[in-house]
């Protein structure tokens, strides 16, 4: 199922066809459980007919998103996250990073993808959210035809099994909502009522971060709609800024906004959980070389987490170790390496945005007393 493609969409269909959808997929989901059980009681013994109906669903599931993924990538977007259950993998320049996570009410597998700010979008949405049900179809064609061909009964049925499993992501295509869009829902929405620029402008803010555009460098009504998206990425805009700027000060005094950003509700918490603590961990590397104090850096604990969303943290408080003890080739060496790791992300403005906060830190007098009143420092 396609994930974060339609952010800031308004258009949905009217709530009877919402409900009929599911309904849909409740009556087809039924159906398939009748004829499983059905066949469970012909064939004999039980337990490897449900094992091969639960394992293809499993393949069908994996399928599904690969699906998706084959066409976001054919379609020039870039994919930002590829999960299957607890399963997440995240491409990066060169292979992939993978972790185990589980996400409580969660839809079986997802695939996030953003489009290229600068190509048609709407050939690119409707082909990814089509791409997997597309193929679903490769996967269950052969499993149909083994039904009507295979020699024997039991073999008619043991491809009907299969079959039931694989049939299962093909609901898909019918256009509901359950946590997200179905895939017939983005792709009916991409076809019939597209989005308009407005709409869409924080989705194409979050692209062309993702192709390479700075965060400052955002055009106004862009940055304007990334804001606003949650009282958190309005933090983590402000935060991040700071530390393009060299301003820790400034990154320093956003904790109290921080606390604030953090939604009340708690299904709405759980998802930015990560974020959240993205955003604290940042405002930690500020308040550690504003008081020039290392340890106001995020721990140990927190470092491991970051190596998911931000490989470079933990060298960049390297660098502030060593900015701290006055060590600037070991400051150099950790920039490097930071910027390495910052390189290998998906996301192509990682590696500038670690250089500038770098360079900054390095143009920071070592204490009070030698920064004076002359504020920031600036780097382009």
């Amino acid at each position: 199922m396609p994930s974060g493609a339609s952010a800031g969409v308004a258009w949905q269909p009217h709530r009877v066809v919402l409900s009929l959808g599911k309904g849909i997929v409740r009556i087809n989901a039924f159906c398939l459980s009748a004829v499983a059980m059905l066949i469970q009681v012909v064939i004999r013994p039980w337990f490897p007919t449900w094992f091969v109906t639960l394992g293809v669903l499993g393949l069908a599931v994996i399928v599904h998103e690969a699906g998706h993924y084959v066409a976001a990538r054919m379609g020039g977007m870039r994919v930002v996250l590829v999960r299957i259950g607890p399963l997440q993998m995240a491409p990066r320049r060169r292979g992939w990073k993978v972790r185990w996570k589980r996400l409580p009410g969660a839809a079986a597998g997802s695939v996030t993808a953003l489009p290229d700010p600068d190509q048609p979008w709407r050939p690119a949405f409707v082909r990814f959210a089509v791409g997997g049900v597309v193929a679903n179809l490769l996967l269950a064609v052969p499993l149909l035809i083994g039904v009507v061909t295979a020699p024997s009964t039991h073999a008619r049925l043991w491809f009907a099994a299969c079959l039931c499993g694989a049939a299962f992501p093909l609901v898909n295509i019918v256009p509901f909502r359950r946590g997200m869009d179905s895939d017939g829902l983005l792709a009916w929405r991409w076809l019939r009522h597209p989005p308009t620029t407005t709409q869409l402008l924080a989705t194409r803010a979050l692209s062309r971060i993702m192709w390479g555009t700075q965060l400052d460098a955002l055009a106004p009504d862009e940055a304007a709609a990334l804001r606003r998206m949650s009282p958190m990425h309005a933090v983590w805009c402000d935060v991040m800024g700071d530390l393009l700027r060299g301003d820790w000060q400034a990154g320093a005094g956003r904790l109290d906004a921080w606390r604030a950003a953090i939604p009340g509700d708690k299904q709405r918490r759980s998802l930015f959980t990560e974020f959240t603590a993205q955003v604290r961990r940042e405002i930690a590397f500020a308040t550690a070389i504003h008081e020039r104090d290392a340890s106001l850096l995020p721990d140990k604990a927190s470092m491991r987490a970051a190596r998911w969303t931000t490989p470079s943290l933990a060298s960049r408080c390297r660098a502030v170790v060593a900015w701290l003890d006055d060590d600037f080739n070991a400051v150099a060496v950790a920039t490097i390496d930071a910027m390495a790791l910052a390189g290998d992300s998906a996301d192509l403005s990682a590696q500038e945005s670690t250089r500038r906060i770098c360079a900054a830190l390095a143009a920071t007098p070592r204490t009070r007393a030698d920064a004076g009143f002359a504020g920031p420092a600036e780097h382009g």
